[in-house]
């Protein structure tokens, strides 16, 4: 008998009550969001974490095997009809166990990518109404998801997702698809090279993410003490992640603007020299490489941070964090 004055009792929603906390869970994400970020999450969960059609047909189709099968054994007379029909049996329960991982996986990195956009509560979402996430662009994630087994691939995808329903159009099909195949190795090296990759920004086109050799020479290695040798940048280059002309020129005017390190910068000129156009050399990131720089895992490197204010410093340039000069420094 459940004794209502006992502070010890377990108490259990109704499911009214359970009902209510859902729907003032849901209100308060919606309320923390644009509305078609809202309605784009909405859309990702719905073609996410619910079966396609056809996925319906295969689970269809197999469960009229299965009871197929079950008439079949009561019927067999022999043994080897038994262990034909045992066979295909079992080759059906492993069809239907991997349906089930596939969508475990999908459903897992959905909630993820939902979660990173609660968390955010509006502070760093698009200011402005952004787009439809498209529905085929929704059914390559899919299909780019299925079967992966590295969590640093999960949390990839995840943060993918997130940043699509954001804001529709950030990342295209060829990133889903090149993110598809990148080996452990292959994302450690990346990870590396958008750790200590300057994002850079342009008037008139999108931000654009380059390597900086901290020299006039890109091929003098001088980015082998931060983990990226020649031979390593080659590999970026192979997987569609680099570009191959690793002394190309970006032109700067300062005062300059950058982000490096999750930090936005300012390149300040100290002298009159520092007033002038600079002819940065490096490597360019692809576009597949520059969008999935926004959503990599950045590792501290203060030592990157320390070479790159004392190159800047040759040039007469004060490189000093964004909010500091915006205050006035």
């Amino acid at each position: 008998m459940h004794d209502d004055n006992d502070p010890h009792a377990e108490s259990q929603d109704t499911p009214e009550q359970a009902q209510q906390e859902e729907t003032g869970d849901l209100t308060l994400f919606k309320a923390s969001i644009p509305e078609r970020t809202f309605n784009n999450a909405k859309k990702a969960v719905t073609n996410l974490m619910t079966p396609f059609w056809s996925d319906f047909k295969n689970f269809s189709h197999a469960s009229m095997e299965a009871a197929t099968a079950r008439l079949q054994l009561s019927r067999a007379r022999s043994e080897q009809q038994i262990l034909q029909i045992a066979h295909e049996s079992d080759a059906l329960r492993k069809g239907l166990l991997n349906i089930a991982e596939d969508q475990a996986l999908v459903d897992e990195v959905t909630l993820r990518a939902v979660q990173y956009i609660g968390e955010k509560h509006g502070e760093s979402l698009p200011k402005e109404e952004a787009g439809e996430i498209a529905t085929a662009w929704l059914r390559r994630f899919r299909k780019e998801v299925e079967g992966l087994g590295d969590e640093d691939m999960k949390e990839a995808f995840s943060r993918v997702l997130a940043g699509e329903i954001e804001q529709p159009g950030s990342f295209s099909i060829h990133t889903l698809r090149t993110l598809g195949t990148l080996d452990q190795h292959t994302a450690e090296l990346f990870r590396k090279a958008a750790s200590i990759a300057l994002v850079m920004f342009s008037v008139h086109d999108a931000p654009y993410a380059r390597l900086f050799g901290l020299s006039s020479d890109f091929q003098a290695n001088m980015l082998e003490p931060y983990g990226l040798d020649y031979e390593f940048l080659t590999i970026l280059t192979e997987k569609g992640l680099l570009q191959g002309d690793y002394s190309s020129v970006a032109t700067i005017l300062p005062p300059f603007q950058f982000l490096c390190q999750n930090q936005r910068w300012v390149l300040l000129p100290v002298s009159d020299k520092g007033k002038t156009s600079q002819k940065l050399t490096g490597a360019g990131f692809t576009t597949v490489g520059t969008e999935l720089v926004k959503i990599a895992e950045i590792e501290p490197n203060p030592a990157f941070l320390q070479a790159l204010k004392v190159y800047f410093a040759t040039l007469q340039l004060d490189m000093v964090r964004f909010p500091q000069q915006q205050g006035g420094a």
